[in-house]
């Protein structure tokens, strides 16, 4: 994503954002999986032991409302996915930390975290497809004692972000006209080692 054209809500009029991601599509398809996993279950167990029941006690129309119901659903879970999938945000700036996120397509939530109060930084890959893809988790962790408390989940290049964040925060610790240096810091640029130019 092109980060110069990137705006989010409360983002400061000279506010530099070097860094802007979603989640891995490994996120969106791992959810698309278990609601499919869901609804074929359920249609299994609906006309497995429902076509048992009608006439007995189920009429025919009951068994034919509760599949569209259950389509219906489906449907709407697909679609539910995709929306938070689409808009959940990781934002790197020359201030903040930011995740933009969604609970359902109606309701958001946006945390900071101030690089000057950051400690430190952790990457971590928590299964062995994670690792593969190249794919993990990416902590933070604030002065106010807290552990882990800001992370973003299924963050491709997620060792090299650590890396980068560290070293916003020395520049951020040890350089005087910090302000200033951060401002014109280098965006990261979300490739594999050797075609960052």
């Amino acid at each position: 994503m092109i980060t110069e054209t990137f705006t989010f809500q409360g983002k400061h009029q000279d506010e530099v954002v070097l860094y802007v991601s979603r989640m891995h599509r490994l996120a969106l398809i791992k959810n698309i999986i278990l609601i499919c996993l869901a609804a074929g279950m359920l249609l299994y167990f609906l006309w497995t032991f429902g076509r048992g029941l009608v006439g007995f006690i189920l009429p025919t129309n009951m068994l034919i409302i509760t599949t569209i119901l259950i389509v219906a659903a489906w449907i709407f879970s697909l679609w539910w996915a995709w929306v938070i999938w689409s808009k959940n945000y990781f934002v790197i700036t020359d201030r903040r930390l930011v995740k933009l996120g969604y609970h359902s397509p109606f309701t958001s939530y946006q945390l900071s975290a101030n690089l000057s109060e950051l400690q430190d930084s952790a990457a971590t890959s928590r299964s062995v497809l994670e690792q593969i893809l190249g794919i993990g988790t990416f902590y933070a962790r604030t002065s106010a004692a807290a552990i882990f408390d800001f992370h973003f989940e299924y963050l491709p290049f997620h060792r090299d972000l650590h890396n980068y964040v560290n070293k916003l925060l020395y520049t951020l610790k040890h350089d005087p006209n910090a302000t200033q240096t951060l401002k014109s810091f280098r965006p990261f640029i979300p490739k594999n080692r050797g075609e960052r130019y």
